[in-house]
């Protein structure tokens, strides 16, 4: 019986494949009768099939495997999230604190040279440049001329020189419109076209951050010349600009800025034809886009982000090296009138030995080293030797119980108190996950002190307009950007006190010296103020530091500054992308601050 039964049943499959194309196909066939039903329930089928359509592109457009950015090789899509901010205008010569204007004027604009990490000077819109005297007052700088504007003029000696007339006429007078280094500086020297590509900057003084200084985006004459100065921050041509760089602004529209290469760019040209900058006003938007498929890259996520996006397939996390031009810090405010459990000196070193900063960096991914001072440790004028006021609870107790702060119990709750004083002060910071992780760890370290915190989250705005450039705010977390070279003048000489300085802290030190002033005579001086402007009256750096005789420098500028403990150093950045797998060629080990990850922008492309 088994037998039979197979053979009978090889008998109907070898029949169905047989007859299956007529089966299938032909007039009595499943096709056949499907497609005459079809007709008879016109236009019903007709709506049928385009529902059935929209709703499979729609479900393919919105899946994270079929996403837009993996349907295209030349487009590439960068997603940031801007939160409340919004576009205001494109210039490379007008301060922001809005990080993507500064982004868009990087991609668009060039400077004459740029400043790498290590300190040497490379040149961009400048082929060379020499010192003419030794006293380094003056340079001539000998142009490139195979450069080209976007809208296809050519740029010249003229367009340099626009340039620096446009920051010493919007930096100078009773009225500034432009308060920044590079206008300060522009107001102290003589800029000479000798040709049509040479260039002559004649300063007043000695400027050991020149090049860094100059190193902003080089404006076009041929559309300066039809600009009103008094309207300069609000002319059309902020939000449509012409530059030299790499990419070309096209178009913004909502809420995606287009950039088209530059196909007559000077150097290697991009591998993409165009950058779609994506804003996001939430982190939770961005995620969604980026899993979704509409983003190829996430800029400087959120520690909460990169979790969430830890084990997400395709995605891989990319990060630049320490960024020592930035560092984050808890300034105490010391102008008269502040806080004052802040005048003891023993209360601030105390806060600074009980801050764990490696818990920071541990818990925060945009964390990424101990800061060690004013000055980055790997600079030629760092002090290894100073005073430092790390993480020592042991230390700190000692401190405060030798400066008469006693530990009681209140309620529970351990306090310090002196007298009638209670040891307690308000944190402000920008309301931003980071800075939450960051401030709730501190306070937990400082309560288990005795020392109460009471949180001030803030909005950007109100942060920088409201607090910091009034110094009105018990403590702040901040963070600030320095140069390359060791000058801190411009954040911690006393005429840095009041906006637009960046004495934040309002620190000036009580240790004085003397020296002969304008009118040949001695005159008490803070020693801190002293050692700063020494140390940027030469180029000799062994002079800069101090070396040598009664004169002071940088190694003496660290050391009192450190013991005086106005602020608390936490830690310098780092920059994190996340990045499609499919998104190749990014190179962020050259950056010094976040803009500096479009340094290798030509070199991108997409598999």
């Amino acid at each position: 019986m088994i037998i039979p039964q197979k053979e009978s049943l090889v008998s109907k499959i070898r029949i169905f494949f047989w007859n299956y194309p007529e089966s299938i196909f032909g007039k009595s066939g499943f096709i056949y009768n499907l497609f005459v039903l079809y007709k008879k329930l016109r236009p019903v089928s007709h709506i049928l099939i385009f529902v059935i359509f929209f709703v499979t592109v729609v479900t393919l457009g919105n899946s994270k495997s079929l996403g837009f950015v993996r349907w295209q090789n030349d487009i590439l899509v960068e997603g940031v999230i801007i939160g409340d901010s919004t576009l205001s205008r494109i210039n490379p010569i007008i301060p922001t604190n809005n990080q993507l204007e500064v982004d868009l004027a990087r991609l668009i604009y060039l400077p004459l040279v740029r400043v790498n990490p290590s300190g040497e000077v490379q040149g961009v819109l400048a082929r060379s440049w020499e010192s003419v005297e030794e006293g380094g007052k003056e340079y001539k700088f000998y142009l490139r001329d195979d450069v080209y504007w976007h809208d296809g003029e050519k740029f010249t000696a003229d367009d340099v020189l626009a340039t620096f007339e446009a920051l010493r006429a919007l930096g100078g007078g009773e009225e500034k419109s432009i308060v920044s280094k590079e206008a300060e500086l522009a107001q102290k020297m003589e800029v000479i076209k000798a040709d049509n590509y040479t260039i002559i900057f004649r300063l007043e003084e000695i400027v050991p951050t020149f090049f860094e200084d100059i190193e902003f985006g080089i404006l076009p004459k041929h559309i300066l010349e039809n600009v009103s100065l008094s309207t300069f921050s609000w002319a059309r041509f902020n939000l449509k600009p012409i530059g030299t760089g790499p990419f070309i602004f096209k178009s913004w529209k909502d809420f995606t800025i287009v950039l088209a290469s530059n196909e007559h760019y000077f150097e290697s040209l991009p591998k993409i034809s165009e950058i779609h900058i994506r804003m996001f006003k939430t982190g939770d938007e961005a995620v969604d886009a980026l899993k979704n498929g509409r983003i190829h890259i996430l800029t400087d996520p959120s520690t909460a982000i990169l979790s969430d996006l830890a084990y997400w397939p395709n995605m891989t996390k990319v990060k630049s090296t320490t960024l020592y031009r930035r560092y984050w810090a808890i300034y105490f405010n010391l102008k008269e009138g502040g806080p004052s459990i802040f005048k003891d000196k023993a209360v601030r070193q105390a806060i600074s030995s009980t801050i764990n900063r490696d818990l920071i960096i541990e818990q925060v991914e945009t964390a990424g080293e101990e800061a060690l001072g004013p000055i980055q440790k790997n600079s030629w004028a760092y002090n290894e030797d100073a005073q430092r006021y790390l993480y020592d609870p042991t230390k700190a107790k000692e401190l405060l119980e030798n400066a008469g702060w006693e530990q009681k119990e209140i309620g529970g709750k351990t306090v310090r108190i002196k007298g009638d004083e209670v040891l307690r002060f308000e944190l402000s910071y920008l309301e931003k996950n980071e800075r939450q992780l960051i401030t709730e760890s501190i306070k937990s370290d400082l309560e288990k002190l005795g020392i109460i915190v009471n949180l001030d989250p803030r909005s950007s705005s109100d942060l920088n307009e409201a607090l910091v450039a009034t110094r009105n705010f018990e403590a702040v977390l901040y963070g600030v950007e320095t140069p390359i070279d060791p000058d801190r003048i411009r954040l911690w000489h006393s005429e840095a006190i009041n906006y637009p300085g960046l004495n934040i802290s309002s620190y000036v030190s009580e240790k004085k010296g003397a020296v002969i002033g304008e009118a040949k005579e001695l005159e008490r001086v803070s020693l801190v103020d002293a050692a700063l402007e020494n140390g940027r009256s030469s180029l000799d750096q062994k002079k800069r530091n101090g070396a040598g005789g009664l004169s002071i420098g940088y190694q003496k500028f660290q050391e009192m500054l450190l013991d005086d403990c106005p602020v608390v150093f936490l830690y310098h950045p780092v920059f994190t992308y996340v990045v499609h797998a499919r998104v190749k060629g990014i190179d962020l080990s050259q950056m010094s601050v976040p803009e500096d990850r479009y340094l290798s922008v030509t070199e991108w492309y997409i598999e």
